[in-house]
């Protein structure tokens, strides 16, 4: 009678220890999913938000464009190549003066007003 009592009780507690770690593993994997939900919507916020800015600013960099999402060293590399050959560079990169990196730097507060 006695050895059946304790063999129940190891299996309760057997059932349990499993149960605590099954809810453990459960409460990692939910955080994580709600982790990754979390941050795609806050990318998506910052895609909409530079995306919305690039729009408005108009104004063309005396370095030239910027680079798009998809330029990287294999799209851009033929192109400098061929500039590089044909002469079109300058020898010199442009002179930026310091009046143009402040009003840069210094951008006017977008409100309705100007929009």
């Amino acid at each position: 009678l006695y050895d059946a009592q304790a063999s129940e009780l190891s299996s309760r507690m057997t059932a349990m220890k499993a149960a605590t770690d099954n809810a453990g593993e459960l409460v990692k994997a939910l955080t994580s999913v709600f982790n990754k939900k979390r941050q795609a919507g806050i990318t998506a916020e910052i895609c909409e938000i530079s995306a919305g800015a690039s729009c408005i600013d108009t104004e063309m960099s005396p370095l030239g464009p910027d680079l798009g999402l998809e330029d990287n060293e294999d799209s851009v590399l033929p192109d400098l190549l061929q500039e590089l050959e044909f002469g079109s560079l300058p020898e010199f990169p442009p002179v930026i003066s310091d009046a143009l990196l402040a009003s840069e730097a210094t951008e006017p507060e977008m409100t309705f007003e100007n929009m």
